[in-house]
């Protein structure tokens, strides 16, 4: 093809398949070797077989040895072994010599409204892909019965390498990454306001690493077993007696390949892009839905006679177990959670109790310095309880200045907390509210801090993180009440290396690093991820 000395060039590899079949040194090689262990065979007959099926070039003669022989000891297994990478290296270059046949003179006629050079670009990448599978394939240890059905066999894993030529979010460039994670936020914030009985732990959980492996994993998966069985469909037809002459298949074959799969590998980002949007949407309408038919279930009065009232308190009174669902719903929930099986078996004996005796459930009984739940597992937590339909109660979380343990990879260290020297200094903030106008609101947080005499590093993106919190954050009121507490915003608790932190709330709090000058705030985070993310980057 002429375009193909510069893809391998792109590519960074030379064609694989663009050889004589019969001067490969390779194949030579395995035919020889093949006939040498012939001449060791018991077999008088099947050696004789074999060698002048290899003499004579007859692969139709291989296959049915194959079928025929009974392939025993070391020897045997080596030989059948030999024989399958013999016959699919042979198919292999076959069909790669008829792609470029094809692709020489077969160039696809490109739409009016597609540009001409793009289009080639993904013809080319296409064509790449195809013999990089070819290649893999010569080197199975199974083997078609022709080589048309061998090409066939290739198609799933054809269709699953388009869909995944694009890289993931993490290897992006940063700038185009930040513009991904941006229109994702965004979706969410809309989504949340359409939808606003659904999990928040959905929208939190938009950007991070698991969201990003699974929906992508997903999607391929998804395009593979599309694309494969429509491919399929069409191709079937290519078997059809008389529809198709031998002579034609590979043309055929080609043909409808390169028009269904060029235009998915030229627009494949777009594509994700907008799955992605879809199963956002999908999972933000089931989680309101699953809410509102609780919330329905819960409002719909219970009419019950008179006369059964007493009977039913009897009931009541000999309850000693919750729904088998709701335990079983618990267990599950909890048994993922990092902490070891005592501490399991204890939180799980603590939620089926609420649970039972319809009890509130307090955030202080299991969050912070005195409770079970680890930062990672609280997004989790919180889920479960809504779902078992439980009060939550949110204290104002208290920092003790006592030395608590600091996370399970760090449970034989100490955290202090460390308070500023000039901590017994009265020292007046801002009292901060919600009726403020938003830029009002968030330059007196910035005059909080600098009253307390910390630098802020970078006060375009840390107005950002607070325009965004305003918006779609919880527990507004209470963070905000904390961030003109002088006592709350002078505990300052070391974490890991050069990174401390000073904790707003549950799930919202700043990263600090100590400079020549003095306290410095790195950053705000209400999203654990990024907050765990950026503790890696500057610890």
């Amino acid at each position: 093809m002429k375009n193909m000395k510069k893809l391998s060039y792109f590519w960074g590899t030379k064609n694989p398949f663009k050889k004589d079949l019969q001067n490969d040194e390779d194949f030579v090689q395995q035919k020889e070797s093949l006939l040498d262990d012939s001449k060791n065979s018991k077999t008088q007959k099947t050696k004789e077989a074999l060698r002048k099926a290899l003499e004579e070039n007859n692969y139709d003669e291989l296959k049915d040895i194959l079928h025929k022989w009974t392939f025993k000891g070391v020897e045997g297994k080596k030989i059948k072994k030999d024989l399958v990478y013999l016959l699919n290296d042979y198919y292999g270059v076959n069909i790669s010599n008829k792609l470029l046949e094809w692709e020489e003179n077969k160039m696809i006629e490109v739409e009016e409204d597609d540009d001409p050079e793009e289009w080639e670009e993904s013809q080319n990448r296409l064509s790449f892909i195809i013999e990089n599978i070819l290649r893999k394939k010569t080197r199975s240890t199974q083997h078609e019965e022709t080589q048309e059905k061998f090409f066939l066999s290739l198609i799933p894993e054809i269709v699953k390498d388009v869909a995944s030529n694009f890289p993931p979010e993490e290897k992006r460039p940063k700038e185009i990454r930040d513009a991904i994670y941006y229109e994702r936020k965004e979706a969410g914030k809309f989504l949340l306001e359409q939808y606003p009985l659904a999990s928040k732990g959905i929208y939190n959980s938009i950007n991070s690493k698991k969201f990003n492996k699974e929906i992508r994993e997903n999607f391929i998966t998804k395009v593979q077993q599309i694309v494969t069985e429509l491919l399929y469909q069409d191709l079937s037809i290519l078997f059809s007696e008389g529809e198709v002459e031998k002579e034609s298949f590979y043309n055929e074959a080609f043909m409808i390949i390169y028009i269904k799969l060029v235009p998915i590998l030229k627009k494949i980002i777009d594509i994700y892009r907008k799955y992605v949007r879809k199963e956002l949407e999908d999972a933000f309408e089931k989680s309101h839905n699953k809410q509102l038919a609780e919330k329905e279930k819960l409002e719909k009065p219970i009419m019950i006679d008179q006369k059964d009232t007493e009977f039913i308190s009897v009931l009541e009174a000999v309850q000693t177990k919750i729904s088998p669902k709701k335990e079983k719903m618990i267990k599950k929930a909890i048994l993922t959670f990092d902490l070891d099986l005592p501490s399991q078996k204890e939180l799980i004996r603590k939620i089926v109790r609420l649970v039972k005796n319809q009890k509130p459930f307090k955030k202080s009984d299991y969050f912070w310095e005195n409770g079970l739940i680890k930062v990672e597992d609280e997004g989790k937590f919180l889920d479960l309880i809504e779902d078992l339909g439980l009060e939550i109660i949110d204290e104002e979380q208290k920092v003790s200045p006592e030395v608590f343990e600091n996370s399970q990879e760090q449970k034989e260290e100490k955290s202090e907390i460390i308070t500023p020297l000039d901590s017994k200094d009265k020292i007046l903030l801002h009292d901060l509210s919600l009726e403020m106008p938003r830029e009002e609101l968030i330059q007196k947080i910035f005059e909080n801090l600098e009253t307390l005499n910390y630098t802020i590093i970078n006060p375009k993106q840390l107005k950002k993180s607070f325009e965004d919190f305003l918006t779609t954050g919880n527990n507004r009121e209470s963070v905000l009440a904390s961030l003109s507490n002088s006592n709350s915003m002078r505990k300052i608790q070391w974490k890991i290396g050069k990174v401390y932190t000073i904790k707003i709330s549950l799930k919202d709090r700043f990263l600090m690093t100590k400079g020549e000058k003095g306290w410095e705030v790195d950053s705000f985070h209400s999203d654990h991820d990024a907050y765990e993310d950026r503790i890696d980057a500057i610890k």
